[in-house]
């Protein structure tokens, strides 16, 4: 339990941190999984954010997997 709100801020702003350690493990399983699918196109992601946001590869990975 927490002692302070400060003490509960602090937690709550490194959990939601872009370099918590669980968004890096969730961004690297995502990708593998992403890119396991995409190799039946030739294709592939290494940036989830830069890559998919056009939706073109999305697109690719809706179609494989339907």
């Amino acid at each position: 339990m927490y002692k302070t709100l400060k003490e509960f801020d602090e937690d709550m702003e490194r959990e939601l941190a872009d370099h918590a350690p669980w968004k890096t493990i969730q961004q690297n399983t995502s990708t593998k999984w992403i890119n396991e699918h995409l190799r039946l196109v030739n294709t592939q992601v290494e940036d989830l954010q830069t890559d998919l946001a056009d939706g073109l590869k999305l697109i690719a990975l809706t179609e494989v997997l339907s």
